[in-house]
């Protein structure tokens, strides 16, 4: 999955239109500097105040990142959220690496799949008792033919 990044060129284009610089917009969010603004419109740096940043410009939070607004993936969630990987990792009790291969569709649909309860070779008489099949020969007067199912031959699943 790729990494979620900021759209620097939409934090450009709402500071300019607020009438912002750099500087003001650092100020008012207590970022280091101009200079760190610049980075994150240039896409060079990904900040940790993406919640701040998008109430200063007055956008929601996803709409600041390069994903489909609608369905936003995991990871565009929690930095909206303004949570590093640890801090979300944390607040679900999750271990740091499986949300990050939650995160980052690593998981198998199901991690603990359920056993098999009999093993491929069964006798005869377990698959008669399982399936509820007769196992009699066909006789002569059987009028089905071999591959039709007929009520005798019909699956019943216990």
């Amino acid at each position: 999955m790729a990494r979620t990044v900021l759209r620097g060129e939409l934090l450009a284009q709402r500071r300019k239109a607020a009438g912002w610089t750099q500087a003001q917009l650092a100020a008012q969010l207590g970022a280091a500097g101009r200079l760190r603004v610049g980075q994150w419109e240039r896409g060079l740096e990904q900040p940790r105040y993406i919640p701040r940043l998008a109430a200063a410009l007055h956008l929601d939070a996803v709409e600041l990142l390069a994903v489909e607004v609608q369905n936003p993936p995991l990871q565009a969630l929690r930095l909206a959220a303004g949570l590093t990987l640890a801090e979300i990792a944390a607040a679900t009790g999750m271990a740091h690496s499986t949300y990050y291969r939650l995160e980052n569709g690593l998981v198998r649909a199901n991690p603990y799949p359920r056993q098999r309860r009999h093993s491929r070779t069964r006798s005869a008489a377990a698959q008669q008792k399982s399936f509820g099949r007769s196992l009699r020969p066909a006789s002569a007067d059987d009028t089905t033919e071999p591959n039709s199912l007929s009520s005798t031959s019909t699956l019943k699943r216990s």
